[in-house]
């Protein structure tokens, strides 16, 4: 290969305290994935509007009426702004996206919105609901999920973001960027220099930004800075990982690793509590009306199956598949945000550089649409138009090139960290300080 960058992961075995190993060129050839990302709906839909774009519910079969019921607040409000466009769908147990679609008699291509909603709201743990399905839901669709182990956390959400909506909020936004470093660490360096310093300058240039990068960016300096309940949250580097017969797995997988830790050369004995950040961690209340955007591995979930293992399935990374316990304690009755952005599963450097030049446009393309006010769902769109950019080159050269060459093998890796990006929370969303009255 010509360099090795793109193979580095952002996380941190949290048993071992050592960095992820990087993806070997023979994990890298055995998944293959061929699905493309078209541009979203079909001409003349206004996306930000959703009595155009449409907007709809996807609830497993044979879900309990109290799911429905605690989410009451948020589907009436959603059937008044979508109109007629406005959907409650079901989910049935051994779908995939295709299998879903043509049983809606849905086109391929871009998205008749008077079939299926281009908005669509999963709402149930990925057991219930695969990622998988999600996923490839989200290669034409605007998608979201929402996943409590609490049916009070559903209903505290959905009443959270009705109100906030309806609620006038004139003051500008706030923004806040925590991106630790670590001693003898390449990866959380070059996140820092490629990713972090520039989004922060981005922001900076829109709204009071405040930041943490560096050896600065300890576990305390990030408690200070949530309590400060900005608009707006960016974190970006390593991530906790466990294994599957890790205790706890459930409750710190994907936990933020702060500045506090001394890096992989001196610590053998895995990564104290101490160090980072997990959702039993955050205090009451946390982002109040917020979005938060965590670049990290499983900040938002982990697969049943590692990704590289999708076809035998035999590395199982998880016994049962989850959405993250940070995520759902930032959205649940103890939180007070809108949305959380990050990964289902490993996270690669290939997401913000190419071969030392930096590939974060469709970073900066969602952080300036929701500061126009654009839907979340509508701001994430850059990153399907990087992936589908990046799959359309890929399978080329696999078909140009069928023995893999290191070019392949690079577009293989962007692409598919690319795909692995998962929305908690409503797609509908925006940026509430920015936007009044939803």
């Amino acid at each position: 290969m010509t360099d090795d960058h793109s193979l580095r992961i952002l996380g941190v075995d949290g048993s071992t305290g050592r960095v992820l190993e990087p993806v070997s060129e023979a994990e890298a050839r055995n998944w293959v994935e061929q699905s493309l990302r078209p541009r979203p709906p079909r001409y003349g839909v206004a996306t930000s509007d959703l009595g155009s774009a449409g907007w709809g519910v996807v609830l497993p079969e044979g879900a309990d009426a109290t799911v429905r019921d605690a989410l009451g607040p948020l589907l009436d409000h959603r059937r008044q702004q979508a109109g007629d466009l406005y959907q409650e769908l079901t989910y049935l147990r051994g779908d995939d996206a295709g299998t879903f679609r043509s049983r809606l008699r849905a086109s391929f291509g871009r998205v008749d919105v008077h079939q299926v909603p281009w908005y669509l709201l999963l709402v149930g743990d990925p057991e219930e609901i695969p990622h998988g399905f999600e996923l490839d839901l989200d290669v034409p669709h605007a998608i979201g999920r929402l996943a409590f182990d609490e049916i009070d956390d559903l209903a505290a959400y959905a009443e959270r973001v009705v109100a906030t909506e309806r609620r006038s909020r004139p003051r500008p936004p706030k923004a806040a960027v925590f991106a630790p470093t670590h001693p003898d660490d390449p990866p959380t360096q070059r996140c820092t220099k490629f990713l972090a310093e520039p989004l922060r300058a981005l922001l900076d240039r829109r709204l009071a930004c405040t930041d943490l990068i560096g050896r600065d960016a300890t576990r305390k300096g990030l408690l200070e800075l949530i309590g400060n309940a900005p608009d707006l949250l960016v974190t970006a580097g390593h991530a906790t990982v466990f294994g599957a017969d890790a205790g706890w797995q459930r409750q710190r997988q994907g936990a933020l690793v702060c500045a506090d830790w001394p890096g992989p050369r001196q610590c053998d004995d895995g990564i104290p509590a101490s160090h980072t950040l997990a959702g039993e961690d955050l205090p009451a209340g946390s982002l109040p009306g917020g979005i938060a955007m965590l670049f990290g591995c499983h900040t938002v979930g982990t697969p049943h199956y590692d990704v590289f293992d999708s076809v035998t399935k035999t590395r199982a990374l998880t016994h049962r598949p989850f959405v993250s316990a940070l995520a759902q304690r930032l959205l649940g009755r103890d939180g007070g945000a809108m949305a959380v952005i990050g990964h289902v599963g490993r996270t690669f450097e290939a997401s913000f550089v190419w071969r030392d030049v930096p590939q974060i446009g469709p970073f900066e393309d969602t952080l300036l649409a929701l500061m126009d006010g654009c839907r979340l769902g509508e701001a994430l769109d850059g990153f399907g138009q990087r992936f589908a950019d990046l799959a359309a080159t890929w399978m080329r050269s696999r078909i140009d090139s069928p023995s893999a060459a290191p070019d392949s093998l690079d577009l293989w890796r962007a692409y598919q960290d690319a795909h692995s990006w998962s929305l908690i929370g409503d797609p509908a969303v925006r940026l509430p300080a920015v936007v009044a009255g939803g």
